[in-house]
């Protein structure tokens, strides 16, 4: 029997999951929030980038470009504070406001 904690995918930097219809994500944090660096999230349905994102502690690079995105979480909801590249282009960005999100 395979455990989570065992699971080679667990140990990845680089989560690619593009073109997928994707406009929800479960909670990431128990399992990548301190080895994940790379997400790519672009080319799917989000209309905000999913929370879970924003606890991914040790994350770099976030493309969420393609998407719907109206706006971002709020600057306490942000715990990436490793975060060199953020790919917002081609969304529906309207207004952001740093206390509100």
């Amino acid at each position: 029997m395979l455990y989570l904690k065992e699971c080679p995918l667990l140990l990845q930097e680089i989560l690619l999951l593009q073109d997928n219809q994707l406009d929800d994500m479960p909670d990431m944090s128990p399992f990548w929030h301190q080895c994940l660096r790379t997400l790519n999230i672009a080319q799917n349905k989000f209309t905000k980038i999913p929370l879970p994102v924003c606890y991914l502690s040790a994350l770099e690079s976030l493309d969420v470009s393609g998407n719907g995105i109206k706006q971002l979480p709020a600057v306490i909801e942000w715990q990436t504070a490793t975060l060199k590249r953020l790919d917002l282009s081609n969304n529906n960005l309207l207004h952001y406001d740093s206390e509100k999100g």
